[in-house]
């Protein structure tokens, strides 16, 4: 391992094996998770419970002894928490009984709980078929397979999810916590007499072997590959290794003769793995999920399972599917990595299938016949790298929602019948390197979303009718790009992405798409201007257009870095921020420009909050903004949960009429993007508090960052709470999410004497009234527009929030 990691590197390990330290040429340094104590236990538990941090009366007894069992595991509360949320006392009495009867807080029996108060058979089946088969499946093609045995599927998982059982994960595929899924696998293991669910290997294995009754079989997975290397093979690290591994393979292949009593071994390739006899489908009529990756058989298809609703076969050994294999009942049909030339002899009938893939499968020259599957809705023909030719009943899938062509690189072109393919939302063509020419006409399809190409296309009289979002490489070359000008757009477009391409004017015709809410120029070297562009245009990226001559006026988000050449645009910049902001927030502005200096800063303002960001690139930071010589300023250097202070301002006729929030933020290396903060200043003297929130946003160029500091400013209005002199307060600052921690947080409390315009620290709520006011406004306005120019500018006007991102002059490229 230690050659493959840069010097420097640090790995952290989770496990539940401390002996994977042992290593002695390996230094580690160990850390034990600690468990919850009782009141954060409590606290967590009640969250999922109740819904609060408190457990509610009539259950606060109740409450501390499950607490109690469950030993301050964090995933035992959550999940019986969420269990016994809505429940009746008679439910909580049943669960802490049968808790009291586990000795030395067996985990697995503690969640098993949750699973007993599911209520139902289906919902039992649901999660057991989850672990067993569809964890890490798409969730919608889990859900097209188990609606064929009961309707309502999502409605299920939903209830799951809930119940801490199951989650979604980013990628929208089902997920659950390690342990819930092994509690979920023991307890399909502990049904075997009734072998309703096969999940490990090696009970698979002697499944299809024959010596098991599975008349009651419902699933069977069995991966070769993984049986193989987890049970019988050791990882090859270096060349004198080889030979030891091969004594033990060979070990493993003796064992499997023995274990089939002198039966075939398939040679070649994959001479290490048993010919299964077909005759195991006999003793398995009614299974309605199978997975066989890598497995081969001998003898007739002739009692292969009739009620299959999912089969997954990776590594295929057929050239094609005989006919005579009935799969009428299948919804998909997962033959990956085969070894297929054609798919199936003649025309196939499967009239409920909804799902065929056979992406990898390299051998594959022809589709199938589609006639006989009218219910498809994804076709996925990735990486099939020796396709060719399309059946012509191509055209007659009106389900198709989904086409993906990616890596197919020895297709030329599409047939005409694709045309007809009119429910067609998403096809995708990357990496299709020889495709010429799409030869179809995709007007009617309005419905579709996304057309991902990277292919070369040589003619342009397809594009007026392509999808809702359209992507042009920048590997078009110059001479199929010159005629962009020359055809009309897709009326129906959403979202266009020119970036990267050679272009120097955009079409007229573009100012007519109505829907068009995302216009990507990025790296758009050689365009000169734009046209007029759709009015709900929501964002324009033109950054590195260097030969772009003008902009119009900024659109919701308008991105362009080193575009300080757009002097028209960086103008309106400079009078927008003369009228929305005051002369505080100026001066703020001017510290920031003047006297910090950072690299780039970032400015937001919503709903009267003004605030100012500085990415902690050396020494860019607001520590000058605390001298005593200049404003006092409470501060707390390691933020915990909140910040408590005594107000103490002197003379007491100066009323508080606003504050400066400074808050240093922590930021994980992955983070990009909006994040929330939430601001509570609370006055516990008067029981008020004051909510406010602002966001964080951190760009591309920001890759290196670790550490953001922020600047607030606002005022107090007639609803907020009032704070006087000698008011208890504590102010609480919570991150969305865990991308984001506190650091340090900093109040500055504002005043202003009563009954009189004179203003303590130059703050007024009508001194932007006063032409003095605005002249210095104008002033640092135009200061730091010399120095600095915007490259990014958004507005949401549905919350009143605009952004600016200012960037130095003459440092573009140093953060890129």
């Amino acid at each position: 391992m230690q050659n493959w990691l840069c010097k420097g590197s640090k790995i952290i390990v989770t496990t539940r094996n401390k002996g994977l330290f042992s290593a002695n040429d390996i230094q580690w340094i160990r850390y034990k998770v600690e468990l919850l104590d009782d009141e954060k236990s409590l606290e967590l538990f009640s969250w999922n419970a109740f819904g609060q941090a408190n457990p509610v009366d009539g259950f606060v007894e109740e409450s501390w002894r499950i607490v109690h069992h469950c030993n301050g595991l964090p995933l035992a509360l959550g999940v019986i928490g969420s269990s016994l949320s809505g429940k009746g006392r008679e439910i909580w009495e049943s669960a802490l009984q049968q808790m009291e009867v586990i000795l030395n807080f067996e985990v697995q029996k503690v969640l098993r709980i949750s699973y007993d108060f599911l209520d139902g058979d289906y919902p039992k089946n649901l999660f057991l078929d989850i672990a067993c088969f569809f964890y890490g499946m798409d969730v919608d093609d889990a859900v097209r397979i188990l609606d064929r045995l009961d309707k309502g599927a999502r409605f299920g998982i939903d209830n799951l999810i809930d119940r801490c059982l199951v989650e979604i994960n980013s990628d929208q595929r089902l997920w659950m916590h390690q342990l819930v899924r092994d509690m979920g696998r023991e307890i399909a293991r502990q049904e075997s007499p009734k072998c309703q669910r096969i999940w490990h290997h090696g009970d698979a294995f002697t499944v299809l072997k024959g010596t098991t009754d599975a008349e009651k079989l419902r699933g069977l997975t069995i991966d070769m590959h993984a049986l193989m290397e987890y049970h019988y093979a050791e990882v090859v690290c270096t060349d004198s290794m080889v030979c030891r591994k091969r004594r033990r393979l060979n070990f493993f292949q003796q064992w499997l003769s023995d274990f089939f009593d002198g039966g075939k071994l398939q040679t070649g390739q994959t001479s290490l793995f048993p010919i299964l006899s077909t005759d195991a489908f006999r003793k398995m009529p009614d299974v309605k999920f199978l997975q066989l990756n890598y497995t081969n058989f001998h003898g007739s298809f002739e009692h292969f399972p009739k009620n299959l609703i999912w089969l997954c076969w990776h590594g295929l050994s057929w050239s094609s599917i005989p006919n005579h294999v009935c799969l009428e009942k299948l919804v998909v049909l997962d033959l990956s990595r085969s070894c297929l030339v054609d798919a199936w002899k003649g025309k196939p009938f499967l009239p409920k299938l909804k799902i065929l893939d056979l992406r990898h499968s390299h051998d594959l020259i022809r589709t199938p016949d589609f006639s006989g599957l009218p219910a498809l809705e994804k076709l996925i023909l990735e990486d099939c790298i020796r396709l060719v030719q399309f059946h012509e009943s191509i055209g007659d899938l009106q389900r198709l929602l989904i086409l993906n062509l990616r890596n197919c690189t020895s297709l030329v072109e599409l047939p005409e019948e694709m045309s007809r393919l009119n429910s067609l939302q998403e096809l995708v063509l990357n990496g299709c390197s020889n495709l010429n020419n799409l030869n179809m006409e995709l007007e009617h399809h309005q419905g579709r979303k996304l057309l991902q190409s990277d292919a070369i296309v040589a003619s342009t009289s397809f594009i007026s009718s392509l999808p809702l979002k359209l992507f042009f490489p920048s590997r078009f070359s110059m001479r199929k790009m010159l005629r962009f000008t020359s055809f009309s757009l897709p009326r129906f477009l959403e979202s266009l992405d020119l970036s990267g391409t050679p272009i120097c004017f955009l079409p007229e015709s573009i100012k007519d798409l109505g829907l068009l809410r995302a216009l990507y120029l990025r790296n758009c070297k050689m365009l000169q201007a734009l046209p007029e562009l759709p009015f709900h245009l929501d964002l324009l990226d033109v950054s590195f257009c260097y030969s772009l001559q003008g902009l119009a006026n900024p659109n919701s988000w308008t991105e362009g870095d080193c575009c300080d050449h757009l002097v028209e645009f960086q103008d309106r910049i400079k009078q927008e921020l003369i009228q929305k902001l005051d002369s505080q927030m100026f001066r703020i502005m001017e510290t920031v420009s003047a006297q910090i200096q950072p690299s780039r800063f970032q400015i937001t303002f919503m709903d009267g909050i003004f605030n100012v960001f500085v990415y902690a690139f050396e020494d860019e930071m607001f520590s000058n903004l605390f001298s005593p010589n200049i404003c006092k300023w409470l501060i707390q250097n390691e933020f915990e949960d909140n910040f408590s202070f005594k107000i103490s301002s002197p003379p007491p006729a100066h009323r508080i009429c606003g504050f400066n929030l400074f808050t240093g933020l922590g930021v994980t290396s992955a983070y990009r993007g909006f994040s929330n903060v939430y601001i509570e200043i609370r006055n516990n003297t008067s029981g008020q508090s004051l909510l406010c929130q602002f966001f964080v946003f951190l760009m591309r160029y920001a890759r290196g960052v670790r550490e953001v500091q922020s600047l607030l400013h606002t005022k107090l209005r007639g609803n907020d709470p009032t704070f006087d002199n000698g008011d208890d307060v504590s102010i609480s600052v919570r991150p969305r999410g865990p991308a984001i921690q506190i650091r340090t947080v900093g109040v500055q409390w504002l005043h202003e004497e009563e009954g009189k315009d004179e203003v303590i620290n130059a703050h007024n709520s009508s001194d932007d009234d006063d032409d003095a006011a605005h002249v210095a406004k104008v002033e640092i306005a135009s200061h730091i527009v010399r120095n600095y120019y915007c490259g990014f500018h958004g507005k949401r006007r549905a919350r009143n929030f605009t952004f600016w991102n200012f960037a130095k002059k003459g440092l573009e490229h140093v953060l890129f």
